[in-house]
């Protein structure tokens, strides 16, 4: 996937948004959200160790009245029209392969200026996968509504606040060197460290927001 700038400086940028302003995505961004979706198999590490994944663009429109009041997002969703919704097929890497490729599709979006948010519990697992035919060999193991983000609202600050979004664990929480009794510091890292430093900004922003 090709990015308008570094993706150290998009990785850096992207953070979870919960409140969107209500307005379907503008056919222009529509279509390049649309061009993330597709072909990404074979830029995943572990395409050759997993089934294939799929993913699509759901529009609230699309769901009737029912439906709407079953999406599941219990409120920590607001005002989202769209989302971008994903099934792959079931195998040991399955979701590693499609984090892989939902993060890959998350950046992109980040990259055109739209809002995401990971949802990997809160969210109507079965609705979701009605709507994109999911088959019985296939799992959706998250969705993000994907949008134009607004001013966060009070409850999302008490959300972010509560599960520490903003915070990162230090390095000798997270990477270790030979044992988990030794922990790798940045220096040892050398050539590694700034790729690591974006796994442990990335992977943490989404483990503590959440699901998001």
């Amino acid at each position: 996937m090709e990015f308008s700038k570094p993706i150290i400086d998009i990785i850096q940028e992207r953070i979870s948004h919960r409140t969107y302003s209500g307005h379907s995505l503008e056919k222009d961004l529509r279509e390049k959200v649309l061009n993330l979706l597709k072909n990404h198999d074979s830029i995943s590490p572990f395409s050759e160790y997993a089934g294939k994944a799929r993913f699509r663009l759901l529009s609230i429109p699309e769901f009737n009245s029912k439906e709407k009041k079953k999406l599941g997002t219990y409120g920590f969703i607001k005002g989202a029209q769209d989302f971008i919704v994903g099934a792959v097929e079931k195998s040991q890497y399955s979701r590693e392969h499609y984090g892989y490729l939902m993060e890959t599709i998350i950046l992109g979006a980040t990259d055109l200026g739209l809002g995401t948010c990971w949802l990997g519990g809160f969210f109507n697992r079965s609705l979701f996968a009605s709507k994109i035919n999911c088959t019985s060999d296939e799992i959706v193991p998250a969705i993000t509504p994907i949008g134009y983000s607004t001013q966060r609202t009070v409850r999302e600050k008490i959300i972010r606040s509560f599960a520490k979004a903003d915070k990162r664990l230090p390095w000798d929480q997270l990477f270790f060197e030979g044992n988990h009794n030794v922990f790798l510091t940045e220096d040892k890292a050398e050539e590694y460290s700034k790729l690591l430093e974006m796994i442990r900004l990335g992977h943490l922003r989404e483990i503590s927001n959440l699901g998001g």
